[in-house]
């Protein structure tokens, strides 16, 4: 059995994950539109 709590806390780490790779492609975006 899987528990409840672990795929929660898989999920948030997941997303938060996600959240810093896309602020970190969106900061390379804007240093390759300034340059």
């Amino acid at each position: 059995m899987v528990n409840f709590k672990n795929v929660v806390f898989i999920l948030i780490g997941l997303t938060s994950v996600l959240s810093v790779v896309a602020q970190k492609k969106a900061a390379v975006k804007k240093k390759v539109s300034n340059s």
